[in-house]
């Protein structure tokens, strides 16, 4: 195959992709070609399925390939595309078999050390990317998955000199945004700010850079530096969930309710079994005074959230719930945004909006029982604090909610019950809080 054809390929061109995939189908059925040329052409147009998103078809010419002139690289290939697919133990196969064939090819370690990272088997992981590094020691891509293992690992120096090493080796803006992350974790915005901008620089319309860059102004209180970066990221990616969180979030410190419902809206649209748009416009409907609608997105989010699962709040219910306690979550004006968005704006992530949302159904429920004491629905009201006390036993403002329920239910017995737990709930925290 013409040489020339493929390295401009490789340099972006974006007319070359159909003339590689003409070339390959002419030497494929081309009864008199070498097995040699015909094993490469289902190859290489098996990796032009691959970057058009067509994984099946690529799998199927690759296993052509693969099937005249076993090769290392087709292996590497196919086992990336069912990777990609989630068939991790396929992925597995080819891997192992691609490093019979060719022990010296640094990638097929690298990929494998991915899909060990994803499968939890992290030491192996770590052997697999050091040895990628020892065969591909020019290789940008294995520092920076390194970088990664390390900083979960809590090595965030050593993660640190990776990702320098990877910037080193390719400035891209991945490169930029993974030594950012690692600055965010240890809570040092200002460089995690430069590495976000450096990587808008490199990369313009690249809507992640700007997703980060909206996230980092939004934990500085940059507000209105925020609401432009994620304007950006919507303008490049109007796919980005988290763009539109985060500019609901936004528009809600300003007080833009309706907007941010909008936004909330549409992040549901992207997707209506994801619960956290729910979540952001049952507070949005919550802080503009609109009962009924928040009362509707607080029993949605309920529905999609899996009941019975230990989210972590049942570790730690004052960590769960850290809410004011000069906070009154039955004044539907304020609801629990002190806790959520404070909480919501520190987990901000990578390349998708990844929030523990089951820490806060404690809060949710709060809320819930809230709106229903607003519309004097005191029974379901009642209902939503015992559903948040299931969930956090240990949070004394819960039982102080539901003890105010019982009162102007007329229970006092009930009421006063509630009062002494929380006292005794008080009491308890002193203590452990003197002795450490």
């Amino acid at each position: 195959m013409d040489r020339d054809l493929v390295q401009a390929w490789l340099d972006g061109d974006a007319d070359v992709p159909d003339r590689i995939m003409s070339a390959c189908t002419h030497i494929i059925e081309d009864a008199s070609r070498s097995v040699d040329d015909r094993a490469h052409a289902f190859r290489c147009r098996g990796d032009v399925y691959f970057s058009n998103g067509d994984i099946d078809r690529a799998i199927a010419d690759l296993s052509e390939s693969i099937h005249l002139q076993p090769t290392a690289k087709a292996l590497v290939n196919r086992g990336y595309a069912y990777q990609l697919k989630c068939e991790e133990q396929r992925a597995f196969a080819e891997y192992g078999s691609a490093i019979e064939l060719d022990p010296s090819l640094g990638v097929v370690y690298l990929y494998r050390g991915v899909l060990r990272v994803a499968t939890g088997r992290v030491e192996s992981a770590m052997a697999d990317v050091n040895e990628a590094i020892r065969l591909t020691p020019e290789d940008a891509r294995a520092y920076a998955v390194r970088g990664e293992i390390l900083a979960d690992l809590g090595d965030f120096d050593r993660a640190l000199v990776d990702h320098d090493r990877a910037i080193a080796l390719a400035p891209t803006a991945r490169a930029y945004i993974n030594r950012g992350s690692l600055h965010e974790q240890r809570g040092d915005l200002d460089r995690a700010l430069l590495d976000y901008t450096a990587a808008a620089l490199s990369e313009p319309d690249y809507a992640f850079a700007h997703y980060h860059l909206g996230s980092i102004h939004a934990m500085r209180g940059e507000t209105d530096k925020a609401l432009e970066e994620f304007d950006l990221t919507i303008r490049f990616d109007p796919n980005v969930a988290g763009a539109y969180w985060g500019r609901g979030n936004m528009h809600e410190r300003k007080r833009a309710f309706d907007n941010a419902i909008a936004d909330y809206t549409a992040m549901i649209r992207l997707d209506e079994s994801d619960p956290h748009g729910y979540f952001g416009r049952g507070n949005a409907h919550c802080s503009r005074g609109d009962v009924d609608a928040a009362i509707a997105d607080y029993t949605e989010l309920l529905r999609l959230m899996p009941r019975n699962r230990d989210y972590g709040a049942m570790a730690d219910a004052g960590e769960t719930i850290r809410l004011d306690p000069t906070d009154r979550v039955v004044d539907i004006t304020r609801g629990d945004r002190h806790y959520s968005q404070q909480d919501f704006e520190r987990t901000l992530k990578d390349d998708w909006f990844v929030v523990t949302i089951g820490k806060r159904l404690p809060g949710v429920y709060a809320s819930l029982g809230g709106a229903y004491l607003v519309k004097g629905e005191i029974d379901h009201a009642i209902a939503s604090y015992t559903e948040a006390i299931r969930l956090a036993p240990e949070a004394g403002l819960l039982l102080r909610l539901r003890a105010n329920a019982y009162r102007i239910k007329g229970d006092d017995v009930r009421a006063l019950v509630d009062f002494k737990k929380a006292k005794q709930l008080d009491a308890t925290e002193q203590r452990l809080s003197r002795a450490t």
